[in-house]
């Protein structure tokens, strides 16, 4: 008795192999999605440092516009 025969015979077998293979094709899509439109993936901590640092740079663009003025 081969592998295959015993996977097909084991039913949770199947099925834990069946979801695994999923798994993996859905984070390959994800994966190769992100590649063809070059998108990247930012953490939410990461983006409101990045949302703080530019609310940071207008006010500082405000107080040298006013004080150049």
């Amino acid at each position: 008795m081969g592998i295959k025969e015993t996977i097909e015979k084991n039913t949770m077998l199947w099925f834990l192999g069946a979801l695994l293979t999923a798994f993996l094709a859905g984070i390959g899509a994800f994966e190769g999605t992100l590649r063809i439109t070059g998108q990247t993936v930012y953490s939410k901590g990461k983006f409101v440092q990045t949302v703080e640092e530019l609310e940071a740079y207008k006010k500082k663009e405000r107080c040298l516009f006013l004080f150049l003025r």
